[in-house]
């Protein structure tokens, strides 16, 4: 009979804070939204200066219209990145379980999931994609922000622990499903 020893095991701690979820919610959920809105406010602020430039060439006034709209597409992306912060607070605090200890188990068969409530086991032929961010790791369950296990890279004891998942998820995941850095 043979049997396979699984030899990588890692286990972590996470404590996700509000910076992280606030983190969370804005990269998977506001980023592209933000993006092509400040690519439609320039394109539209540059229209409307050179529309005023003309004007002014020409010995009239600036509409009050025209400056009513470029007041309004300056202010669009604060007020999404507002309303992203302002998201990421009310359901952190709403949420209990987000503010406790996580206790995660990664191995070549899965991920595992612990907190004081809850218990939550994923095959890697469950998870939906990983993405690797400048502090996090994101492993989706389900296409949704809503199904992601947030991995901070702190929460790793080191360097080779990183390695170590990313090796274990680089063979058990398609290349497709993973988004990770060089």
């Amino acid at each position: 009979m043979n049997s396979e020893v699984n030899q990588n095991i890692i286990s972590l701690e996470v404590n996700l804070t509000l910076r992280d979820y606030k983190k969370y919610i804005f990269g998977t959920s506001f980023s592209s939204v933000l993006s092509k809105m400040i690519i439609l406010a320039v394109i539209v602020l540059l229209y409307l200066i050179s529309f005023s430039v003309q004007i002014l060439r020409k010995g009239g006034t600036i509409p009050f219209t025209v400056f009513i709209l470029c007041l309004g597409f300056s202010l669009q992306p604060l007020i999404i990145i507002f309303s992203a912060n302002m998201l990421a607070k009310r359901i952190y605090s709403a949420n209990s379980e987000l503010s406790k200890t996580q206790s995660y188990n990664i191995t070549d068969y899965g991920i595992t999931l612990n907190t004081t409530n809850s218990y939550k086991n994923v095959k890697w032929e469950e998870v939906f994609k990983v993405i690797e961010l400048s502090e996090y790791f994101l492993v989706f369950t389900s296409p949704t922000a809503e199904g992601a296990f947030v991995l901070p890279k702190r929460s790793f004891i080191n360097e080779n622990q990183i390695t170590l998942f990313k090796q274990i998820i680089t063979q058990n995941l398609e290349k497709k499903k993973l988004k990770l850095k060089s």
